[in-house]
């Protein structure tokens, strides 16, 4: 014969449970490894640091990234990517990113005067952009990544 005493505890943990997580989300530390990839070609390369820590509080992940190579076995094809996010990015909200430091990229510096950077939606890649002073941004070109490359976020 069930308990009445002891069912009432059980919903009231319950409850108390539901209500807790509701009014303190989750908290979460953990580390990733971020990797450059080719968007047609992922390429080979020689990482020199390769190093990622995330903290999530509920549906909010801020991300710390240090992608560094020194050499390129297999050269990638196609836009470059920063890969290996640790959770998927929202279906309708792009995350943002802030470039601390990029570092040895063959930039064009006469038609892109500033980067960007964004966490593409559905999917566990950071995309890198280049801006102009007056026109459209255009993801950065594999055709211009170097075999020194270093990106931090």
């Amino acid at each position: 014969m069930p308990d009445p005493i002891v069912d009432a505890i059980k919903r009231l943990r319950a409850d108390v449970d539901s209500q807790l997580e509701r009014e303190f989300p989750r908290y979460v530390e953990g580390v990733w490894t971020p990797a450059w990839t080719g968007s047609a070609t992922a390429g080979v390369f020689t990482y020199t640091v390769q190093t990622g820590y995330y903290t999530r509080v509920g549906n909010v992940v801020n991300i710390w990234a240090d992608v560094r190579i020194s050499a390129i076995g297999t050269p990638p094809v196609g836009d470059m990517y920063i890969t290996g996010l640790p959770f998927t990015v929202d279906s309708e909200v792009h995350g943002s990113v802030i470039i601390g430091l990029m570092s040895q990229l063959d930039i064009d510096s006469a038609t892109y005067k500033f980067w960007t950077a964004f966490a593409r939606v559905s999917t566990t890649r950071i995309e890198i952009f280049e801006n102009p002073d007056n026109g459209a941004a255009a993801i950065f070109p594999a055709s211009r990544f170097t075999n020194t490359a270093a990106v931090l976020l």
